[in-house]
């Protein structure tokens, strides 16, 4: 899968394509982690979550799985997120896509 930040001031964009419906522990840490350590952040900083689906039915069948590999990595920080079915996404074999906001406080 790939994965692309970019940074504003105290803001940081996130975006990930991950080939399978249920991200495994180790996509969800590359994203959550990795690519959020990467623009000096950690999933704490999280404030917003969209999810591109290409399987709606999918996505929810794997729902247990999901929330066990966030709960792992991310532990119970929740941000706002929505989940969105769409007709494909754009990176060849990725079945969902996650966008995302980090704030990070200034000091």
């Amino acid at each position: 899968h790939g994965a692309k930040s970019s940074r504003s001031n105290d803001s940081i964009w996130l975006d990930s394509a991950l080939a399978d419906a249920a991200p495994s522990p180790k996509g969800v840490r590359q994203f959550a982690v990795g690519v959020l350590a990467e623009a000096g952040a950690g999933p704490e900083h999280l404030v917003r979550l969209t999810w591109y689906v290409t399987d709606k039915d999918e996505y929810l069948a794997c729902g247990r799985e999901i929330g066990a590999a966030w709960r792992e990595i991310i532990g119970r920080h929740y941000p706002a997120m929505a989940v969105v079915e769409v007709g494909g996404l754009i990176e060849t074999g990725a079945k969902i896509e996650i966008e995302a906001t980090a704030v990070i406080p200034r000091d």
